[in-house]
């Protein structure tokens, strides 16, 4: 790996270089849709107008109201860390800045296992963040594995 690697700039030839593959298959097809509550449809709502000059602005107005529903949902049961620095093995580039990280310790101030990683869409554009979530979720694989 480039010593200067971190997610963000994982590609998709640095996952065959970490031994990863990708595959298409459908995850969530026994999911049952859940309704958004009308809170949550308003935010959004007003959030998506607001001007949103960088990533990390996008992440807070449209990604965060959701996380707050599944909280709200789903109480003590979890907690999330926005853009955490998440350095597990920097020889990989498996280092650096995580858009969300997920933990079902909700009452730690720290990172623990076992956690989850969420990474949203890159400029509008689905592909582009594909590398860097595979990176990620495979980093908190390690560090679940560690712990």
């Amino acid at each position: 790996m480039v010593k200067n690697k971190t997610y963000s700039s994982f590609r998709y030839e640095d996952l065959k270089n970490l031994g990863l593959g990708l595959r298409i298959e459908s995850l969530f097809d026994k999911v049952q849709d859940l309704q958004p509550s009308e809170g949550l449809i308003r935010s959004l709502k007003v959030n998506q107008n607001i001007p949103k000059a960088t990533e990390k602005a996008k992440s807070e107005l449209l990604v965060v109201p959701i996380l707050i529903e599944l909280f709200e949902k789903n109480p003590k049961t979890f907690n999330f860390y926005s853009g955490y620095n998440f350095d597990v093995d920097k020889e990989k580039g498996l280092k650096g800045l995580c858009d969300f990280l997920l933990s079902t310790k909700y009452d730690s101030p720290i990172i623990e296992a076992p956690v989850f990683a969420l990474v949203e869409a890159k400029r509008d554009d689905f592909e582009i963040g594909i590398p860097q979530c595979a990176a990620e979720m495979y980093a908190a694989k390690i560090f679940n594995e560690r712990q």
